[in-house]
């Protein structure tokens, strides 16, 4: 009998030790995971779970933080403020509550839609808008800008060093003999008369249309045209809720001088009790009736700050607006100056969705277009559009820069944008459709979380812009990630009336920190590119745990749907290893799974605790036909 002799099966070994994240697609790479909880790229080309986040305090409801000079909260109503280091907390006032959309520029934090601002140095809150409604008597009357009260003659009188001769009642004469020159009135003697509390002389010329305020000029020994009037208003009280410049929107004046104040007029000066404001007036007036003064502020759906200006948009009158140069309270000074506000209505359809500023531009973002403003100053201001993926509406907090570039979430996907085009990042995250996406940056890592439209569960996504992966943290039922703000190097952000903190960091205390780490990784299909029959017959896994940490390895063959507990370790203390450092000393642990033949299968790697996987080798062998 002849015994044919048995043929050594064939073996090779497959290693990966660079582990490229996540991927949910079909398209999943053998060093790809097609679900995960809780990893990071920090520790690549290994693969680790994340750090542990820190919990700073807790709150009541929130609704705003930003971070200047310190953490500025909205909390049930009251406006609170701490240093960096949190130790004193502040009641600064109180606001509605609503959702706050809050911007800084310089030491100053604009609050809306209350339309606030907080000043971080004096710790104050005033109201960006001002109002006044007069009470009893107004005096219009004509001034000089500094305020002197001018009653001008209103007949050319006689000039020369000689009165004139004959005169009658009411003539005057402007005599010029003497120094500085004076104007008089003629009743049964010359009496000298005053036209300016400051000893100018003044005439109001009415033989010229329109009528003209002219000052007598004794080095030109001449008339000369006043180039601007002033009109000062007095009532009780009616310029102390504004400032010197601002714009204000006048109405109530009756009678022939209405369409001369009955609009937009900038006080050029003030006290408590009068303004001063460019008008004409052909003879000083009162009124009994109430007239209304207002500094007014648009409505705006977003806001950001460029060149030392708050920008914001309107979606209900398709504007866009931005305030006078460093005074967030102006939005309608118009006076002909590099300094003026700037308002410009676009034509394109749809809502806003978001605005910031970026690359020397600022940017107004629709679902299907941007809308880029050009220029340094209002007088050349431009508006390009360009269409293309814009932001998602309802993702506005997803703009975020992270290294130069901009991100944000559009209706179909996450877009990286350096000025040119916008380019998809997400191609990763398969055919998941996110919304109410809100983001963060820390380093060079963009924090995305979102809720999945599919399974209705909010999820944090985290795109490494330096490695070009992503990896996916958490996953909830409801969202758990709101308002990130970035301070001194960490990103804080709101989770159910707590405030949390991601650093990269290491922390010196276990104070605040979550308790337990839980972390999974899922393989994509391993096997269906396998040819000439293959399978796999052992999996050997190079990693190391830290005290107090275990790991398990899952395995699921042909998609059943069943995982299959493959191998369990543990990291725990030894008395015979009480030097041993945090991290055990590396070592191999190699988990062998049965040979059963299978088209393709699954490996879910899932612990507790921190854990280091540096490489995992498949040992293939090679089956019969």
């Amino acid at each position: 009998m002849t015994i044919t002799p048995a043929t050594e099966m064939e073996t090779t070994r497959d290693m990966i030790s660079a582990f490229g994240g996540y991927n949910h697609t079909m398209n999943c790479g053998e060093n790809e995971f097609y679900m995960e909880k809780n990893m990071t790229s920090d520790y690549y080309p290994a693969l680790a779970p994340r750090r542990k986040r820190k919990m700073l305090f807790r709150t009541g409801e929130i609704y705003g933080m930003y971070a200047k000079n310190g953490i500025l909260l909205v909390e049930d109503g009251n406006l609170l403020y701490t240093d960096k280091e949190m130790n004193d907390w502040q009641i600064i006032g109180q606001l509605a509550k609503n959702p706050k959309v809050m911007c800084g520029m310089g030491a100053y934090v604009a609050i809306w839609p209350d339309k606030k601002i907080f000043n971080t140095n004096d710790k104050t809150l005033k109201d960006m808008e001002a109002s006044k409604a007069t009470a009893g008597t107004v005096t219009f009357s004509m001034c000089t800008l500094d305020g002197a009260d001018i009653t001008p003659i209103t007949k050319a009188p006689s000039i020369g060093t000689v009165a004139p001769q004959s005169p009658k009642a009411d003539d005057l004469w402007l005599d010029t003999s003497s120094t500085p020159h004076v104007i008089k009135k003629y009743t049964t003697t010359w009496t000298k008369i005053t036209t300016c509390s400051n000893g100018a002389i003044y005439w109001m010329d009415t033989g010229t249309t329109p009528n003209a305020l002219k000052l007598w000029s004794e080095s030109e020994n001449q008339w000369t045209a006043v180039a601007t009037s002033y009109t000062k208003i007095s009532n009780p009280g009616i310029g102390k809720p504004f400032e010197k410049y601002d714009v204000v929107k006048i109405e109530g004046v009756t009678g022939s001088i209405s369409d001369t104040f009955n609009q937009d007029m900038a006080i050029w000066d003030k006290k408590d009790d009068f303004i001063i404001v460019t008008a004409l007036l052909t003879n000083n007036t009162t009124q009994t009736g109430v007239i209304t003064l207002k500094r007014s502020v648009p409505d705006m759906d977003y806001v950001c700050e460029s060149d030392n200006r708050i920008w914001g948009c309107s979606s209900e009158k398709h504007e866009i607006y931005c305030c006078k140069q460093g005074d967030m309270t102006n939005w309608y000074s118009y006076l002909g100056t590099a300094a003026d506000s700037y308002a410009a209505t676009v034509g394109s359809d749809g809502e806003f969705t978001g605005c910031t500023a970026y690359g020397g531009q600022v940017l107004f973002f629709k679902e299907d277009c941007i809308h880029k403003v050009y220029g340094s100053y209002p007088a050349n201001y431009q508006i390009n559009t360009q269409r293309c993926r814009g932001v998602q509406k309802g993702c506005s907090e997803s703009l975020v820069l992270v290294n130069e570039i901009l991100y944000y979430k559009s209706r179909e996907d996450v877009c990286a944008y350096d000025g040119s085009t916008p380019v998809s990042i997400s191609a990763a995250l398969g055919g998941e459709r996110y919304e109410k996406v809100r983001a963060g940056a820390l380093g060079a890592k963009y924090y995305m979380h979102g809720k999945n439209i599919r399974t209705t569960r909010y999820e944090t996504l985290v795109y490494d812009s330096s490695k070009g992966m992503w990896h996916k943290e958490d996953e909830k039922s409801l969202c758990s990630m709101d308002k990130f703000v970035n301070l001194d190097g960490s990103l804080l952000y709101m989770n159910d009336r707590k405030v949390m903190e991601i650093t990269s960091r290491d922390y010196t205390t276990e104070e605040g920190l979550e308790t337990i780490l839980e972390w999974s990784a899922e393989t994509g299909l391993i096997g269906i590119s396998y040819p000439n029959n293959k399978y796999i017959s052992k999996i050997c896994l190079r990693l190391s745990l830290p005290l107090d940490s275990e790991l398990d390895v899952d395995v699921m063959y042909d998609s059943c749907g069943v995982w299959e507990e493959a191998a369990h370790m543990e990291s725990k203390y030894e008395e015979s290893r009480r030097d041993t450092p945090s991290f055990v000393t590396m070592r191999s642990f190699e988990v062998p799974i049965f040979p059963i033949r299978c088209d393709h299968m699954r490996i879910r790697l899932r612990g507790k605790g921190d854990a280091r996987i540096y490489s995992i080798s498949k040992v293939l062998e090679q089956g019969g036909y």
